[in-house]
């Protein structure tokens, strides 16, 4: 089944010009089902299809995967709407700081940074509160330093 669905995603996409009308209604109707390997294909094509994202994005949900949906949002550079949908699905969702600090640093917006540092600071703190984690700071299991010591540099003078 995978195969078929792959030739028909090559065949729709692939097309001069592509079919990305048609690719989008047997997605609607569920003609193509859901999962990963779709979902995945449609983000690859976001850049010559910027729906495919939100498709993608819908597929993962449907499929509940929260944690897919936020890693993705962290790899495309929407940071913020990554800590909103980590912060309000906090139990089901476990992205380590080390990805969300890098996420920030990436969009090379300083601002961006702080506002991740101190979400990650905030549910290191929540963590720790419900006995899920050993210390409410950053544990040398985090592999943060590097963001810690940047975070040092840029907002208290170090």
């Amino acid at each position: 089944e995978t195969f078929l669905v792959d030739f028909q995603l090559e065949l729709i996409t692939s097309s001069d010009p592509p079919r990305f009308s048609v690719l989008h209604q047997l997605l609607q109707y569920h003609v193509i089902q859901d999962s990963l390997p779709v979902a995945r294909r449609l983000l690859s094509l976001i850049s010559r299809y910027p729906p495919a994202f939100q498709l993608g994005l819908d597929m993962l949900h449907r499929l509940r995967l929260p944690q897919e949906v936020a890693r993705v949002l962290l790899e495309y550079g929407m940071l913020t709407e990554a800590l909103r949908y980590i912060n309000t699905r906090a139990s089901e969702v476990h992205v380590p700081a080390a990805e969300i600090l890098e996420a920030a640093r990436a969009t090379g917006d300083n601002q961006k940074f702080y506002l991740a540092f101190r979400f990650v600071q905030a549910m290191h703190a929540d963590q720790y509160e419900q006995k899920r984690r050993a210390s409410p700071g950053f544990l040398s299991s985090d592999n943060c330093e590097e963001h810690v010591e940047c975070y040092k540099k840029m907002f208290e003078g170090v």
